[in-house]
Parts: structure tokens; C-alpha cells; sequence
């Protein structure tokens, strides 16, 4: 049986960005600029990095769901979406962007997820946010399966994807302070 939280987020990602109807050309350019309207802040390496990670998730219907909820890709010394600002954040760790593009791909729309778990969560509350929903098991399972999705689309290599698929039963990662990350 699906969770709500996860039937919500399958609705979302249903009921907006590009759709299975569309004519693959109109897909295509959402998908596009999806990925140019993103300001990436770092060093040469690691904007060249992201870039990379970019253009594989311009084959992603699923990535343009998410990526209304991130507007900056940020390096940093750990990872972690920051999606309370006015332009939320995902910042990024080196372990994280020197792993591979696909596994980046994969990691900027998971965090996507998170933002826009949040975000939902705010409108619906009154700019309220209980931290369970957008953090915590449910929600790591709800953006690994988002992550997952867009490893699929974008075609990785299957053994990413096993292992993410692996992580979604009962994730636990999310339990280390973000202080303590060292992704």
C-alpha cells in the first residue's frame, strides 16, 4: 500500500511540469529550462561538475516537477537542502559532487523533493512547517523514489539504482545531523 505522503507527491508529480500528453518537443523544452533557470555557486571544478549533472537531468520529466523548489546549487562541506529561504538551496558536498554525474543527477532531485515537500507543506499549513514533513523516514523514502525515477530516465547504470532502490525500505541516513554529514 502507498503512504499518503508518497500519494501525494505521486499527484504532484502528475499535475504539473511537462505531461505524458505533451508533444515531445514542448517536453523537451520544459525539461530544458528546468535546468538553465539554475544559479550554480561554486569553484570552476565544481560548476563544471554540476553542469555535467545539468545535462543528464535534462532527460528528466521527473526532475521538472522538483525543480520549481530549487533555485541554487551550492557548494558546500556537506549536503542538505536548505528550502526555507526565498530561494531555496540545495548545497552540496564534495563527496557528493565528485561521485559521478548520474549519482549527482540523482542527488539534486532528491533534495528537489525535500523542497518541494516542504514547500507543499507550507502552503497547506499556513506557513507552518512540521519538520516530518519534508524530513525524516517517510520522506527520504518519497524523495529516494523521485531519485530513483530520475535515474531511471536518465538511464545509470543499474547497480545505482539497485542500491537506491535498496535504501528505500527503511532508510536510516537522515538520522546523522546534518553537522556530522560528511556527503
Amino acid at each position: 500500500m502507498l503512504k499518503p505522503t508518497f500519494v501525494l507527491l505521486l499527484a504532484a508529480l502528475l499535475t504539473s511540469g511537462a505531461h505524458a500528453g505533451d508533444k515531445p518537443d514542448t517536453r523537451a523544452k520544459a525539461q530544458r529550462a528546468a535546468v538553465k533557470r539554475l544559479e550554480i555557486r561554486g569553484g570552476p571544478v565544481f560548476t563544471a561538475k554540476t553542469k555535467e549533472a545539468l545535462a543528464l537531468l535534462e532527460g528528466s520529466t521527473t526532475f521538472t516537477t522538483v525543480s520549481p523548489y530549487i533555485a541554487v546549487i551550492e557548494e558546500s562541506t556537506r549536503s542538505g537542502m536548505v528550502a526555507w529561504t526565498a530561494k531555496p538551496v540545495y548545497q552540496v558536498g564534495s563527496a557528493t559532487w565528485n561521485h559521478g554525474a548520474a549519482w549527482y543527477a540523482g542527488t539534486i532531485a532528491h533534495d528537489g523533493c525535500h523542497s518541494l515537500l516542504y514547500h507543499k507543506a507550507r502552503a497547506a499549513g499556513n506557513g507552518k512547517v512540521p519538520a516530518e514533513a519534508w524530513t525524516g523516514k517517510t520522506a527520504e523514502q518519497d524523495c529516494l523514489k523521485v531519485q530513483s525515477e530520475v535515474l531511471l530516465e536518465i538511464k545509470a547504470d543499474t547497480r545505482l539504482i539497485t542500491y537506491v532502490n535498496s535504501l528505500i525500505e527503511n532508510p536510516a541516513y537522515q538520522n546523522i545531523s546534518y553537522s556530522s554529514r560528511n556527503w
